[in-house]
């Protein structure tokens, strides 16, 4: 019986983006198969979505100052680019601190081996500004 390719990729992109948003659930950066070269765009970063935070310790880092802010997470669906290069993952953050909700389609591209090469947050900064 042979496997179909894209269904492995697939499987490989779904990995990637759960393990995203499980540890950030958990608290648990350590899972997260980001590359070591990794590249984040958020509305939230020092320079905002066009700054990309670069590299997997300064993401690790970045999303360790917001982690105590974090209630729960939910992902809801996952979808998959055509070419099968990338993912979105849609989910629901409870914030504590500020108190909201954010609703988000975060994107990753991610590489052969699993790894996240390039992230992009999608969500509206303003409820998570207090």
């Amino acid at each position: 019986m042979s496997t179909n390719p894209d269904d492995a990729r697939r499987a490989t992109l779904r990995g990637a983006v759960e393990s995203y948003f499980d540890g950030m659930h958990t608290h648990d950066l350590t899972a997260i198969p980001w590359h070591a070269e990794v590249r984040l765009h958020t509305p939230i970063g020092p320079g905002g979505p066009a700054e990309a935070i670069v590299g997997a310790e300064q993401v690790r880092a970045f999303f360790d100052a917001i982690g105590p802010a974090i209630r729960s997470v939910h992902l809801h669906t996952v979808y998959f680019s055509d070419d099968l290069g990338s993912a979105a993952g849609h989910a629901t953050i409870d914030m504590a601190e500020p108190a909201c909700q954010l609703r988000v389609l975060d994107r990753f591209e991610v590489d052969d081996l699993g790894r996240i090469v390039e992230q992009e947050n999608h969500f509206d900064p303003r409820l998570a500004m207090p």
